[in-house]
């Protein structure tokens, strides 16, 4: 998935890079936008619940450097790239009301549903620390 990104985000940079006329940078922002929205954004938000949230910030973040046409060594902060390319808001706010949307859905399951007893789960036994579960003879 992070392959088919950094793709898509090469290819918008090179077009960029080829078309860098100013009247023309305004409709490629628009097509980086349509690119983003339909494809990038469904691809980062499927199964985006329980992923790491950096993790979707840096591969956002990488897409929208790229499609400004800047690399790390540039050491253009995200925030001046999310201006260049107009960004309203991050993926990372929509990933977090599905995350809590998806926390309401478990916690008005009944008791008995297996997604609700993994949620309300709490571990009984605690270990003693190194304690490698019997690999250590008990003396």
């Amino acid at each position: 998935m992070v392959a088919l990104m950094r793709k898509l985000s090469s290819e918008t940079t090179r077009v960029d890079k080829q078309l860098d006329n100013s009247t023309v940078f305004y409709g490629i922002r628009r097509y980086q936008h349509k690119i983003y929205n339909s494809i990038i954004k469904s691809i980062i938000s499927y199964g985006s619940k329980v992923w790491p949230l950096k993790e979707l910030e840096a591969i956002e973040m990488d897409f929208w450097r790229r499609a400004a046409g800047k690399s790390k060594l540039d050491r253009v902060r995200n925030e001046k790239n999310q201006n260049i390319m107009g960004v309203k808001h991050r993926i990372t706010e929509d990933i977090k009301i599905n995350q809590l949307r998806w926390y309401g859905h478990v916690q008005r399951m009944e008791e008995s549903k297996i997604p609700k007893k993994i949620l309300n789960w709490t571990p009984h036994d605690k270990k003693k620390e190194g304690d490698l579960d019997g690999v250590r003879e008990k003396e």
